[in-house]
């Protein structure tokens, strides 16, 4: 059952990927006729398992990657490898070009599946490097509901104020250095944000709810 879910995912985004993009060609080579069929294909076909919710793979993934990493072969794990770093290619190409892009944008998921398997290669054995890690991912969950803050924050800091709007003049490999330093400081910001909110806030409400906890428990006792 699981490989079938797997599997229907999987082929749902491929055909999402590939739907969109044929339709910013034909669109943009003026065959209006042809984007309304694949419309109309899409409406028998989607590109979501459930209508409404893209993200749904992406909650599944941790699960699906746990259950089937073991058991994948070497050969199959390269391969997926390589077909998530062309998709991240493309979606480059994608963005470059002006094709139409979505959150979460399709090839997404065949990037985040070989970052992945990337991941999964590396072993730390470092007891420092560990606990910083555990420590940090702890707060994974908090970090994720700061990021799109962090980001609005980080970004037009570094594009409008730092470099005044002008990153569209600076050569490509100084636009991903300053990507990479965006990306780093949305990070970095919403670790030290839930950092401190666990320390604070976090720990007021864990503490006011093991305190009703247990007064519940104890009435509930007294009942009986």
């Amino acid at each position: 059952m699981r490989s079938k879910v797997a599997t229907v995912a999987f082929a749902l985004t491929a055909w999402g990927l590939i739907s969109y993009v044929l339709t910013w060609a034909l669109r943009s080579s003026g065959h209006e006729t042809l984007v309304l069929v694949v419309g109309i294909l899409q409406r028998f076909v989607p590109t979501v398992m459930i209508p409404g919710s893209g993200y749904f793979a992406y909650f599944c993934l941790g699960y699906f990657f746990r259950r089937f990493a073991p058991s994948t072969s070497g050969a199959t794990r390269k391969k997926l490898i390589v077909i998530g770093l062309c998709a991240w290619v493309i979606d480059v190409a994608c963005t470059y070009f002006g094709v139409d892009r979505f959150d979460p944008n399709f090839p997404w998921l065949f990037t985040t599946i070989a970052v992945l398997f990337l991941f999964d290669r590396i072993r730390i054995t470092n007891v420092g490097a560990q606990r910083a890690f555990e420590w940090t991912g702890r707060r994974s969950y908090s970090i994720y509901l700061l990021q799109y803050t962090a980001i609005a924050i980080v970004a037009p800091f570094a594009y409008d104020t730092l470099l005044a709007g002008g990153i569209g003049g600076l050569i490509a490999p100084i636009r991903l250095l300053v990507w990479v330093g965006v990306v780093v400081g949305s990070y970095a910001l919403s670790l030290a944000v839930a950092s401190l909110v666990d320390a604070t806030l976090l720990k007021l409400v864990q503490v006011g709810y093991d305190g009703v906890a247990k007064r519940v428990l104890r009435r509930i006792q007294l009942v009986r």
